[in-house]
C-alpha cells in the first residue's frame, strides 16, 4: 500500500513548481535553474570530499525526473527558442535517428536471407 500512496504523491506533484522555489525570493520562474542551496561544482571537489559531496545528490526518483527536466529546459531555452536560433540543434536531434538507422542497416547486411 505504501508503494501505491509513493508513486500517486510523485505523480501529483508532476507539472508543478519546484518545492523549493519561493516566487518573493527568486521572481519569475525559470525551469532550468536548480532553487535549492548552491553547491560546489563537481570539478572544484577534492577526492576526500567526494563522498560527502556524493550523499548530498538527490536520487529519489522525483530528483532524477528534476534534473532530466532542468536539463532539457535548458537545452531547449539555450539553443532551440532563442532569439537567433541556429543549425547547430539539427545534427544533436537527429543523433538517435541516426544511430537507429545504423542499427537496423547493419542488421540487414548480416542477414543472408533473400527475401525479407
Amino acid at each position: 500500500m505504501s508503494v501505491s500512496r509513493g508513486i500517486y504523491e510523485a505523480l501529483a506533484e508532476t507539472g508543478k513548481y519546484d518545492p523549493l522555489y519561493k516566487p518573493r525570493v527568486h521572481g519569475t520562474f525559470n525551469p532550468s535553474r536548480y532553487y535549492g542551496k548552491p553547491d560546489k561544482p563537481v570539478m572544484d571537489v577534492k577526492m576526500k570530499e567526494l563522498p560527502s559531496w556524493i550523499s548530498r545528490r538527490n536520487y529519489s526518483p522525483q530528483g532524477a525526473a528534476r534534473a532530466i527536466g532542468r536539463g532539457f529546459w535548458s537545452f531547449k531555452l539555450k539553443y532551440v527558442t532563442c532569439k537567433n536560433g541556429n543549425w547547430k540543434v539539427l545534427p544533436i536531434l537527429c543523433i538517435p535517428v541516426a544511430l537507429n538507422e545504423a542499427r537496423d542497416h547493419f542488421h540487414h547486411v548480416f542477414d543472408k536471407r533473400k527475401y525479407h
